[in-house]
């Protein structure tokens, strides 16, 4: 029976990738968070998008902040690329302009943060699919902090600097990075079981049926 089962899986189910150049607004999205060491923290939300802009996009999330708060009072935040970073515009999100899709290539986003009275310093964590790597530096060209962005980590941040950046290497080779795929019989029925570690300018999943000497048929998205 559990021998049958098995068959029948294999012949009646496949997954289809379909992909969509107009499918999301937000076609590449990660965060870091940034925390201090007594319990204050905030994620930042960044990424590309074909209409995103330099200034602040409504549209994504984006708005415009006010002046940092005294000092004492964590915070953390985006300084918007306008004017080659010389301007005084923030945000807690930062979507930049992608001239291609899918996109290769690397961004830099700008950090500014200042700790909670009592805090020896800053932390940054990331977890970032393979498809983005980073680098995080200090604004001098990397001569104090030159840290590599990749996977799951952090790194913490003396209370000297007040600003870093990252600098994102986008690689869109994969669309869609399957973890895990899986099917098991529930009474005359098939369930379907799969996850994603990432996925960019993905619409979705197909699900098709085929039984012997029949040819497949969409039977779901």
């Amino acid at each position: 029976n559990e021998r049958n089962n098995m068959k029948r899986i294999f012949q009646i189910v496949c997954l289809v990738v379909v992909f969509s150049s107009f499918s999301f607004p937000q076609l590449v999205f990660d965060s870091v968070q940034v925390s201090d060491q007594i319990g204050n923290s905030r994620w930042l939300m960044f990424g590309l998008d074909p209409v995103a802009t330099n200034g602040i996009d409504l549209q994504f999330g984006e708005g415009l902040l006010p002046p940092f708060p005294p000092t004492g009072a964590f915070e953390a935040r985006f300084f918007l690329p306008e004017n080659a970073f010389s301007g005084t515009a923030a945000s807690w999100r930062d979507f930049r302009f992608m001239d291609s899709v899918p996109y290769w290539g690397t961004k830099e986003f700008r950090l500014a943060y200042q700790p909670g009275t009592g805090s020896p310093g800053i932390r940054i964590t990331w977890n970032f699919p393979p498809s983005v790597t980073g680098v995080l530096q200090d604004l001098f060209g990397g001569v104090l902090i030159n840290v590599p962005m990749t996977g799951s980590s952090f790194f913490n941040v003396t209370p000297a600097l007040d600003r870093l950046k990252m600098m994102i290497t986008y690689d869109s080779s994969l669309a869609v990075e399957l973890t895990s795929f899986g099917a098991t019989v529930n009474g005359s029925s098939v369930v379907l079981n799969w996850q994603t570690a990432s996925e960019i300018n993905n619409r979705g999943f197909e699900i098709e049926r085929k039984s012997p000497n029949t040819n497949w048929e969409n039977i779901g998205f």
